[in-house]
């Protein structure tokens, strides 16, 4: 598929650890992922039974978060086995769909909210990503994206192709 990105982090990780980041657990939680998903939601301002959609979900911790605030959440990503782990760990509270941010399996002005968290540096064509998200997002709808503050010569992630 053209554009697909090459990504493998669940393939080296497990997929469900960024549940661990966000758990109570002593030793896994990790407060600054946990901070930075609260900021990521706090950009979106009062909303309340809104469509958001969140690009490159993962394993479904950020889609959780906003769907506890009662908003009506759709994720996408690229891995098969993060989408299966979020669909059953959220019980399919929410639509989880196998699928990438360049070519989005919904209809034109179908969301209030786009989200995309830490997505953006991982792709090689943001000129398509930009689009699809604008083609989605219904008018004056609101769109936060979202990246790790790491500015180097030459990315520190394998991953991270900006």
């Amino acid at each position: 598929m053209k554009n697909k990105p090459k990504f493998k982090k669940y393939q080296s990780r497990s997929a469900g650890y960024h549940w661990d980041q966000i758990s109570k657990h002593p030793i896994k939680r990790n407060a600054f992922v946990l901070a930075r998903y609260k900021n990521v939601i706090s950009l979106l301002g009062k909303t309340k039974n809104e469509a958001v959609l969140d690009l490159g979900c993962g394993d479904g911790v950020l889609s959780y978060l906003l769907y506890e605030k009662g908003l009506k959440v759709s994720g996408i990503d690229l891995s098969e086995e993060a989408i299966e782990f979020a669909k059953n760990k959220t019980n399919n509270r929410i639509e989880f769909k196998v699928g990438s941010v360049y070519h989005l399996p919904w209809e034109d002005n179908s969301f209030d909210i786009v989200l995309s968290s830490d997505v953006i540096e991982h792709l090689e064509d943001v000129s398509q990503y930009l689009k699809e998200i604008k083609r989605v997002l219904k008018p004056n709808g609101k769109c936060v994206i979202s990246t790790p503050i790491r500015i180097t010569e030459i990315p520190l992630d394998t991953e991270h192709v900006v």
